[in-house]
């Protein structure tokens, strides 16, 4: 029941903000709709990172330094998608394949790696944190921080509301893939004008979904016997 619970609010939030951004698009309620938005995002992480201190969770040194380096090769992933042709991207149905290969299938080995040393809730948060900062070094864009925290913190959500028997690591790579593309979609809306139908916009989110499995399951598993090889 956990299980089903996490997943529900998982899927649900991030897929409600999409869908009400991209349904009441229009340049005259931008900044109506960049408040809305920004204010959602702000509480869901404030009531999760407060519910996460509140059952007295810790991260350790160690949980630190993982997300640290972790974090900073995943802020490259700027870059990665620059070897594609970038007319590609602008092929309707096409371009969400683009995309998932060029950044959510990498993007989430490198997650699954994270994951596999850090399974602490806040530890997504923190991860998405350090991403967040040298994603803003590189290209600045204010309205953009809160999408980055409101990602970790939806996943750390799971790690609050399943426990270690009924969690699954697996629905965490597809939730990245999903919750990562539903809220950039939202703040591609808001903040550049970059309008897409609810029937791309959903698929292209399941699809990054599906890519983002196959990644962090991957990241996960050669996260898990690099850790035993330490030891």
């Amino acid at each position: 029941m956990k299980r089903l619970i996490a997943l529900a609010i998982s899927l649900v939030m991030p897929t409600m903000l999409m869908i009400i951004t991209t349904t009441l698009y229009h340049p005259a309620r931008v900044w109506h709709l960049a408040l809305f938005l920004l204010s959602s995002c702000s509480l869901i992480s404030g009531m999760v990172i407060a519910y996460a201190l509140y059952k007295g969770i810790k991260l350790d040194t160690e949980d630190y330094v993982a997300a640290a380096i972790f974090g900073s090769l995943f802020s490259t992933s700027v870059w990665w998608g620059m070897s594609i042709p970038q007319f590609l991207y602008y092929v309707p149905f096409l371009s969400m394949f683009i995309v998932a290969l060029t950044f959510y299938l990498p993007s989430a080995a490198i997650y699954g790696a994270f994951v596999s040393m850090s399974r602490k809730a806040l530890s997504s948060t923190l991860f998405f944190t350090i991403y967040m900062i040298a994603s803003q070094i590189a290209f600045p864009n204010a309205i953009w921080i809160p999408y980055y925290i409101a990602w970790g913190s939806t996943l750390d959500l799971c790690f609050l509301l399943m426990d270690e028997k009924s969690r699954r690591m697996e629905f965490m790579g597809f939730l990245f893939g999903y919750i990562g593309t539903s809220l950039a979609r939202s703040f591609m809306v808001v903040g550049w004008g970059d309008w897409k139908p609810l029937f791309e916009a959903i698929p292209t989110c399941i699809v990054n979904g599906l890519f983002s499995y196959l990644g962090f399951t991957f990241g996960y598993e050669v996260g898990l016997r690099a850790s035993k090889l330490r030891l």
